[in-house]
């Protein structure tokens, strides 16, 4: 919370800020294995109070003026990908090895995807597996860069090629907003 709080404040100080990016994994917030924190305490993840609780962030940022972003967590199988993609590269494994059926990442992500479907047409969603699955797959590896650091983080290098293929400085700042959604 005391983050939280803090990003807050120091938007609400930065008169120049137009935009924010709000990524997570977001699954802390969905999964029953998680508690949620709130200034009047601790409480068991709710589906509804946490949509509110996003959707007040949201419309804080956008009271101020501030168009805000939310970008999905990347797709998932639920193993480790890193793992398997050095794994791969080591013992020269074809280059699809670690790809994974988006439907699988689906099954994973649900309440997450939920959660984001339910902000509405009015918030941008960015959607990773609309960049990073096709024909029904989830790609781990292009262009020789490997997407996966772990189970649920990009690499560095992921990132940078996820950024660049999707244009999402771009889709940021409304000048071309591709195929997100």
């Amino acid at each position: 919370l005391a983050f939280n709080n803090a990003a807050m404040s120091w938007i609400r100080s930065q008169p120049s800020v137009k935009y924010v990016v709000l990524s997570s994994l977001f699954t802390q917030y969905t999964s029953e294995d998680w508690g949620l924190y709130t200034p009047e305490g601790s409480r068991a993840t709710d589906s509804e109070f946490v949509r509110a609780a996003l959707l007040s962030t949201v419309q804080q940022l956008v009271e101020r003026g501030i168009t805000p972003v939310i970008v999905s967590p990347p797709p998932s199988s639920g193993e480790d990908l890193g793992h398997c993609l050095v794994h791969a590269v080591r013992t020269s494994m074809a280059v699809g090895a670690c790809d994974f059926p988006l439907s699988a990442s689906r099954v994973e992500r649900r309440g997450v995807l939920e959660l984001l479907d339910a902000m509405g047409p009015a918030v941008r969603v960015v959607r990773l597996e609309d960049f990073m699955c096709a024909n029904g797959t989830c790609r781990t590896r292009v262009d020789n860069v490997l997407l996966y650091r772990d189970r649920v983080h990009l690499t560095r290098e992921g990132a940078r090629w996820l950024g660049a293929r999707a244009g999402f400085y771009e889709y940021v700042v409304g000048s071309d907003p591709g195929t997100a959604h």
